[in-house]
This record gives structure tokens, sequence and C-alpha cells, in this order.
């Protein structure tokens, strides 16, 4: 019987049959006559027409016989999606990074699709060329920012508007830049400030409509009056915020209304000037905030309410509030269930708020557990509500009811600005090893990877 099995598999060998043993590719992805990963019983390709309906990609890389997304011969990226930029050493398609990468004149969104030089609308503080000739695609004839989001509103193939100098920028309106449209403004370092020589109170952006904008880069100064927040965001539109600075507005930095809201390396600071309004202030949605700065908003810091999802990741929540303020680093009133919602690897230290409710974090979710922080010396009262691991809290220890394990209220040693630690902090190294260091985790406030032995609070330790 052996030998017939052996006779059997010469001839087929001789015979050159190609059927792929699933089990021997498990184990062999690579081999000859296996695919790249095993198991799939598909032969190595000689053309792209081999790789037709392949997972692992549309175009074959004939030099190593195997089906992949594009070669630097053949680059199938789409250019119109979100992954339009060929890697040609690891032969997929990703996201873009840079503005280069899309062709002259052309833009790279955050959502890591190329915007053509064709939808760009140059826009610049002394821009007077009047619409629609100032939004050619070019920075010869710039566009006031209020003509360029006209533009935009009544136009979907303009997807960018592109500040082309770092002027002071105020609209002409009677109250703020009104955002109607699916657009990105690339601010850089310009300056947005309330209209002044009439009637300058309320924001100074607001995003309706359903839209979705985001603004990169700039600074939003001193909003003004009833509603004087930096940026309003209300009618189911969404709103992308990242490395803007939002300061000195009498109420808050961001005010939303069941919006869609990601802020990304931001710093919102001395706003809510009334003493009621907090850096961010939210009526349902949702948040995602990570490697910002919230500091020194007289109001406190955030105040999610009517059962806003929250993912609040790596951020310092430091010295907001005062002796009258509602909410001091952190208010979470969103009952009675924030599914999928995250307060982790924050600093939240030094706020104060009024005597009822916590200065460091008010909670009213229930069974909801905050894991990774440092929460310090936050008055009159630390916490109230929701449970904490794998934190720093005190300088009092944390109460029981509070507890959910493997916290800490050993001195985290903080440096002078409330957030950043040493080698001797009690935040070094004691964060949950099992939490996921992926996503809005992978890096600290300071944009720094998070890695393992990864330390509690927004700051990952790096030695000199």
């Amino acid at each position: 019987m052996r030998r017939l099995a052996l006779f059997t598999t010469s001839v087929m060998a001789l015979l050159g049959c190609t059927k792929t043993n699933d089990l021997y590719c498990d184990g062999h992805p690579g081999a000859a006559g296996c695919p790249d990963g095993g198991g799939s019983g598909v032969p190595a390709c000689k053309n792209d027409d081999g790789c037709t309906g392949n997972a692992a990609g549309s175009v074959c890389d004939t030099a190593q016989s195997k089906c992949v997304q594009c070669t630097s011969a053949h680059d199938a990226c789409d250019k119109a999606g979100t992954t339009p930029i060929c890697d040609t050493t690891a032969e997929t398609c990703g996201a873009c990074t840079t503005d280069d990468q899309c062709g002259t004149g052309g833009f790279c969104l955050p959502s890591g699709a190329c915007a053509a030089a064709t939808t760009v609308i140059h826009a610049a503080s002394t821009g007077t060329d009047p619409q629609p000739a100032c939004g050619n695609g070019t920075p010869q004839k710039p566009c006031s920012l209020d003509d360029a989001l006209t533009i935009a509103a009544a136009d979907p193939t303009k997807k960018v508007i592109q500040l082309d100098d770092s002027g002071s920028y105020a609209s002409s309106q009677p109250s703020s830049f009104v955002v109607k449209a699916d657009v990105t403004i690339e601010a850089h370092t310009a300056t947005f400030h309330r209209r002044t020589g009439g009637p300058g109170d309320g924001p100074i952006f607001t995003v309706t409509g359903g839209k979705a904008a985001a603004l990169l880069g700039g600074t939003i100064d001193g909003a003004l009056g009833i509603n004087g927040d930096g940026i309003q965001c209300n009618s189911s539109s969404s709103l992308v915020v990242r490395g803007t600075t939002i300061s000195n507005s009498t109420e808050s930095a961001i005010d939303f209304q069941n919006c869609d809201v990601t802020v990304v390396a931001a710093k919102l600071q001395s706003n809510g000037n009334n003493n009621l309004s907090a850096g961010i202030k939210s009526s349902a949605g949702t948040l995602t905030i990570y490697q910002s700065v919230i500091a020194g908003n007289k109001g406190g810091g955030l105040s999610l309410n009517d059962g806003t999802v929250f993912k609040v990741v790596g951020n310092a929540i430091v010295g907001n509030g005062g002796n009258n303020s509602p909410t001091g680093g952190v208010s979470i009133n969103a009952t009675p269930t924030a599914a999928g919602s995250r307060l982790d690897f924050n600093t939240i230290s030094s706020n104060q708020s009024q005597s009822i409710v916590g200065a460091g974090v008010q909670c009213a979710i229930n069974q909801f557990t905050a894991e990774d922080n440092i929460i310090w010396n936050n008055t009159p009262k630390q916490l109230n509500g929701c449970s904490y691991a794998y934190s720093v809290i005190g300088p009092t220890k944390v109460a029981a009811e509070n507890d959910g394990g493997n916290d800490t209220e050993a001195d985290p040693k903080l440096a002078a600005d409330g957030f950043h630690i040493t080698a001797a902090s009690s935040a070094h190294q004691h964060a949950n090893q099992a939490a996921d260091l992926t996503g809005i985790a992978a890096k600290d406030v300071d944009g720094d990877p998070r890695v393992k032995p990864a330390d509690s609070g927004a700051d990952q330790f790096r030695a000199p």
C-alpha cells in the first residue's frame, strides 16, 4: 500500500497537478503553489487576470507571483477614496499624509482622501476678489472667508478652503462665519476674531445644516456676549477640530447639540468668562477628544449632557473651574448609560467646582469604570460617582464605592504644568497593562507613542 501511495504521488507530480492542499498551505504560506497566507487554494498569479476577485488585491506582483493592492508599475489605489496612495514597499494602498502626495495644488483631507486643486478655494484675510472668480482654485484670486464659505455651500465639488495668509479674519456677517457645506478649512496660523464695528456677539464659527466641517490649525479668540462660543455645532452636523487653539470666549470653546464632534491635539484655554460655561459643552451627539489640553476655563473643562457618547482619551484637563463653577474637570450627565464611552489616560488635576459636585469628575453613569487616569488635587471634592481603576487618585485615598481596583493615592509628582510626569511618579508604569493602546490611545498628549508598560495619565514618560 505504501508503494502505491508513493507511486501515485510521483505520478501526480510528473503530471504537474496544481491543486493545492489547504492544510499544507496553512502551515507553509508562500510555498510554491500556495497563496500568500495559505488556505484558499488559489495558485500563485502570473498576471493581473490571476488576481481578479482576490482579497489580497487585484494586481499581480509578477516578481513574487502574488496578488497585492498596488505596485510601482501598477497603481490601482482608489484615487477618489480614503486610500489613494500606494506604498510601493508594502504594496498596499493607504491614506495620504501630505499635500504633496495629492498632486500640484492638491490637498490631503483629514479622512486620508486627496482633494484635487480644482476643488480648493483660496481665501485670504485681505481677499476681495468677488465670487465666483475667486473660487477658481488658484491663490492669485483669493476670496474673503465669507465668500469662500458661500461658494462651498453652493458648489458641492469644492472640498477645501485654503487660507493663504496668517492674518486676522473676522466675518462681515452679523455674528459669525457660517459653515453650511461639507468642507475642510486649512487655517495654518490664521486668527479668527469676532466682528468689530457692529454687532459682534455670538459664536465665531457656526456649523449647521447637517454638514461635515473640519478646521485644521488656527486660533479662534475672543467670542463675546450671549452665545459667545468659539464654535457652535447643531442640526446633526459633524465637526473635526485638529491642532486649533480656542481661547477667551465668553462662553464655551465648543458648544454642540446633537453633533458628532472630534477634537485632536487642540488647546481649549481661558474660555467661559461668564463662569458658567465649560470648555466643551454638549447636548446629545458624540464627542471624541484626544491629545488635547483643556486648561484655565472658568466654567470647567468638559460638560457632557443628555446622553452624549464620549471618548475622552489622553488629555490634560487642568486648572479649570472655580468656587462657583457647576463643573470642575469633567462633568458627565449622560444618564442612564453611555455604551461605548471611554474616560481613559487623562490627567485631571487642580480643578475647582461648587462643593456639591465632584471637582475632578462628576459622573452620573450607571456601572461605568474609567481607567488609567491621574485625578489629583481637585477641590473641594475629588470625585462623585462612577468607578476608577488603575488610576492615581488623591491626595486623599479614593472612597471604596469609587475604587474599581488597582488605584493608588501615592504622589504622581506632576510637573508645574499639571500633567507631565517623571520616572519617580506613581503613575509611571501604573496603567492596566492589558489596556488597548491602539487608535486614539496610541499616543500621549504630546503625540509621543504610548508603549507598554504604559503610564497612567495623559503623559507617557520619556527618559531624557
